[in-house]
């Protein structure tokens, strides 16, 4: 990884961290080369609220095992969530990357 998306997941995780202490959990790091599941037909409306995070337990070096979804619906089609690196919520949804390594919840802009 170079140094700009470096820096960019180190000011994530700063914020993720106060986000945590906060809220009184623990953190538990997703580092933005990490796979999660997302329902990008889900995001390509930007006012789908409320933005839906589940987290399973870590069962891949290569997972981070979220899930994340927009809206009140939830499909289980198997389709229905992609793979993408933690890196792309950037482009997504940035407010996912601040709050995903604990609890989700915010609007895309």
């Amino acid at each position: 990884m170079d140094s700009k998306p470096r820096k960019i997941e180190e000011e994530f995780t700063i914020k993720q961290k106060a986000i945590c202490e906060y809220y009184g959990v623990s953190y538990f790091a997703s580092p933005f080369d990490k796979l999660i599941g997302v329902a990008i037909e889900t995001f390509k409306d930007n006012s789908l609220m409320p933005i839906n995070g589940l987290r399973h337990p870590i069962e891949s070096d290569q997972s981070a095992n979220w899930y994340i979804w927009a809206g009140e619906e939830f499909s289980e089609a198997v389709d229905f969530f992609k793979p993408i690196h933690i890196s792309h919520l950037l482009e997504l949804c940035p407010l996912v990357c601040t709050f995903s390594r604990r609890y989700l919840y915010g609007h895309c802009s």
